[in-house]
């Protein structure tokens, strides 16, 4: 009786599995090659089909940030946490944060009352005070003062929170991925080096479809 392979990854390389036998066998070169090709275009397809959506979308900031919610979800899946967050314990909520302005109005409320994070419920915290920000998984900063904005990322900066924005420049300040519309079409970057300090892992496969940024000199 013949056994289809399992295709699995094993550190980002693509490998088959014997089902019957439980053996990893590596891939030749030129096969991975063209398999990391393939999961590239897959997840650029994950991203611009909402691009396309954004495009065709009825004029107002609803619709922005609708797909800006939807992006919030599809970035997570890119990004693995570290201990002790518990991706198998399903009952444990994801924390999503907010802090600043809120742009999304009743969005995020509506949106992750059904829509899972990494199979976890979300639960959404609106934070009025820096000290609110630790228990968080994920954080998105609304427009703010330079001064606040220092003080936020001081106290996110080495720990696992994802920062995410959607503010002019925030990438470079530190913030791990800011979004912007540029032609009716949602664009993101992305600052690694930042990300790295947090002690959060992010596939190259996001890497490779973001403008990467740097920190500026003289930010914390």
């Amino acid at each position: 009786m013949s056994h289809l392979p399992l295709y699995t990854f094993q550190d980002e390389i693509p490998v088959f599995r014997d089902s019957s036998s439980k053996k990893c066998k590596r891939l030749s070169r030129p096969y991975e090659g063209w398999l990391r090709i393939f999961a590239i275009l897959l997840v650029g397809i994950c991203f611009s089909c909402f691009s396309l959506v954004a495009s065709f979308a009825t004029e107002g900031k609803r619709d922005e940030y609708l797909l800006k919610s939807a992006f919030m979800e599809r970035f997570t899946r890119f990004i693995t946490w570290p201990e002790p967050f518990d991706e198998k314990n399903e009952d444990a909520p994801f924390v999503l944060g907010l802090i600043g302005p809120n742009p999304f109005g009743d969005i995020l409320s509506t949106v992750f009352s059904k829509q899972p994070i990494k199979g976890h419920p979300v639960e959404i915290r609106f934070l009025n005070h820096l000290n609110e920000i630790s228990g968080c998984h994920l954080l998105f900063i609304g427009p703010v003062d330079d001064t606040t904005l220092s003080d936020i990322l001081s106290i996110s900066k080495y720990d696992p929170i994802l920062t995410l924005s959607d503010t002019k420049g925030y990438a470079s300040k530190g913030v791990h991925i800011n979004m912007s519309v540029v032609d009716k079409q949602i664009r993101f970057e992305i600052n690694h080096e930042a990300i790295i300090d947090s002690g959060l892992q992010i596939s190259y496969l996001l890497l490779n479809l973001a403008t990467i940024v740097k920190r500026n000199r003289g930010e914390n």
